[in-house]
């Protein structure tokens, strides 16, 4: 039995079916990749900075809409006030760059500007504009189309930058006030007068005067009369002061591209003159490249001391811990004589605390009477005037130590504990006298009440900064006093007090200070004198209280070397070690030991 064969209707029908899935399909994938390449985007197509005499100008151009454009974290406050960064993270998230990934801006303060693709754009489009500077700087004002904040703290403290969306949309102008100044660049114009006189002299030498003349114009007569080619890379536009007596064409050579800051380079008997910061390849190949290792100083340090228009030509590098420098090989001789000048090791200082029981203010103020200078309770302590006091000791620490021991002997004084620590030259230490106790309270959670402990430190901490290298030591102190009072009659805890002065002063090398104005209770808790203020209730039953004394003494230890092995250079630790006091080099994780003459109490040395 044979199967009637299709009609040609059917066969049409069938045709026109499968005509329309394949219109269909054809018109689902043209979507598709319509969706795909069509979403909008903008491209970056310059990035431009202008020095001016405060600060430098960034002027961010694009072809589009920079709408979608916003910032990132730097706009968290802490404090009631923006928080320092060394980034200005932007977020461009319909953009494309044609100025690269890299642009060199090289004015302080602005280091470079780095625009990176964003790794889960799938077709390419995004940015995360990062502009690196070289000190940290808070924003003051910016406004963009998402985003609009003033921040009008105080401009003198400091760096900072504002930034600003154009009316069309396709310009971004940040401004970053800097806290150096320098003159704005100069306009490259063609000088009206200009003048030449090459005169030949003995030994195939000739003596150059020139008066704005343009490079080009000034090589090309000294290859004509000297027979040398000399070659001049188009990015170079220089017009040229000169007056050389008596060189040789090569000597001449070197000494304009010493003068003007160009790279030179002999290349069998053909001189090329090019750019000292490398623009291109050419240039690339008259430059020259060195480490410069640094053995005191951090890269960032370093880099901070160096004049401005260095800084296009070093990068710090902190895994080295050295300074890159790329130009001409006389400009790299001289940074790396001047890196060596400055990387010198720093001055040390030696801080040391002692603490004593005044059991007899009069002995004590007959034994100092007269002694004391400075504070608000000089001639004598008294901690009933409700404040800390600092005083100077006029006498060197021998006299200090000779009148404690005779105060000892008679019972007037007791030494509790001594501390010592040793900090560099303008960085913070801190040393704390006493004790840390744990209070337990109750807090609730969604899970019931727990019990934690809070710790508190008790005692007296004194944090110090310590300046040297002219007359005297100069000492920033910050001394805190904490204590336990009277329960609180709400929540049944203790009250924890705490009291706290700080203030400058110049002391002479070996000199000591007298902290006064703190009380030992009998529980053997420091108090600090209320004065007039009244005291909580649970401390009026507390008797036998004794007055205490801090004395605070600094010592120059010269200068600390860890090139060739820790040493201590200076008058104090000859005399130190004379005395069979033994100075080491200690990380701030390792707290230095007390005197083991003595009762000791840790002390405790801040990170610097």
């Amino acid at each position: 039995m044979s199967c009637p064969s299709p009609s040609p209707a059917r066969n049409g029908n069938r045709r026109g079916h499968t005509l329309r899935l394949a219109a269909l399909a054809l018109a689902g994938g043209l979507a598709a990749a319509a969706l795909g390449q069509g979403r909008p985007y903008y491209n970056i197509t310059s990035i431009e900075a202008k020095r001016l005499t405060n600060g430098v100008i960034l002027t961010i151009k694009a072809d589009g809409s920079m709408a979608d454009i916003h910032a990132h974290d730097w706009t968290v406050l802490s404090d009631g006030e923006p928080r320092p960064v060394k980034e200005i993270e932007l977020h461009c998230g319909s953009a494309k760059s044609q100025v690269g990934d890299f642009v060199d801006i090289s004015k302080y303060p602005i280091s470079h500007v780095e625009l990176i693709p964003r790794v889960y754009s799938n077709d390419g489009i995004g940015l995360d504009m990062r502009i690196k500077l070289y000190t940290e700087a808070r924003i003051r004002h910016f406004r963009t189309e998402r985003f609009t904040g003033d921040w009008w703290w105080r401009p003198t403290m400091g760096c900072c930058f504002d930034g600003e969306l154009g009316r069309d949309q396709q310009s971004l102008v940040i401004t970053v006030v800097s806290d150096r100044f320098s003159d704005p660049e100069p306009v490259a114009e063609a000088p009206a007068t200009q003048e030449l006189s090459l005169e030949p002299g003995p030994d195939g030498t000739f003596s150059l005067y020139a008066l704005n003349l343009d490079l080009r114009r000034l090589t090309h007569e000294l290859g004509r009369q000297a027979g040398v080619r000399i070659v001049v890379d188009e990015s170079v536009t220089r017009y040229i002061t000169v007056s050389l007596p008596e060189m040789t064409p090569p000597e001449l050579l070197r000494s304009i591209a010493a003068g003007y800051g160009l790279a030179l380079e002999d290349q069998g008997g053909q001189y090329v003159l090019s750019k000292g910061l490398p623009a291109n390849v050419a240039t690339y190949e008259t430059n020259v490249t060195q480490v410069v290792t640094l053995q005191h100083l951090a890269p960032e340090a370093a880099l901070d001391l160096l004049p401005n228009f260095l800084l296009a030509y070093v990068r710090p590098s902190e895994a080295q811990n050295a300074l890159i420098v790329a130009g001409p090989e006389q400009l790299v001789r001289r940074v790396r004589e001047d890196v060596a000048k400055i990387d010198s090791p720093p001055q040390q200082l030696r801080i040391e605390l002692a603490a004593v029981k005044i059991a007899s203010t009069d002995a004590w103020n007959a034994a100092f009477r007269g002694e004391a200078s400075g504070g608000n309770t000089a001639g004598g302590l008294d901690s009933d005037a409700g404040s800390l006091s600092v005083q100077y000791l006029d006498q060197p620490p021998e006299g200090v130590r000779a009148h404690l021991r005779r105060l000892e002997r008679s019972g007037a004084v007791d030494t509790l504990a001594k501390a010592h620590v040793t900090l560099v030259n303008g960085k913070w230490a801190s040393l704390f006298l006493g004790e840390k106790q744990y209070i337990q309270v109750w807090r609730n959670t969604e899970y019931g009440d727990d019990q934690i402990a809070i710790p508190v430190d008790l005692g007296v901490e004194v944090g110090v900064i310590a300046w040297t290298g002219g007359e005297g030591i100069a000492l920033w102190l910050n001394p805190v006093v904490t204590t336990l009072g009277g329960l609180d009659p709400t929540t049944d805890l203790p009250i924890v007090d705490r009291y706290e002065t700080q203030g400058a002063i110049i002391v002479p090398d070996g000199h000591t200070l007298l902290l006064g104005g703190v009380r030992l209770k009998a529980d053997s808790h420091l108090l600090r004198g209320a004065g007039a203020a009244p005291l909580p209730r649970s401390r009026s039953a507390m008797s036998e209280d004794a007055e205490i004394a801090l004395f605070i003494t600094a010592y120059e230890l010269g200068e600390f070397d860890t090139s060739d092995g820790p040493t201590f250079s200076g008058r104090i630790a000859r005399e130190l070690r004379e005395a069979g006091v033994e100075l080491e080099y200690r990380t701030s994780e390792t707290p230095p030991d007390a005197d083991e003459a003595v009762p000791s109490m840790p002390a405790r040395e801040a990170q610097p």
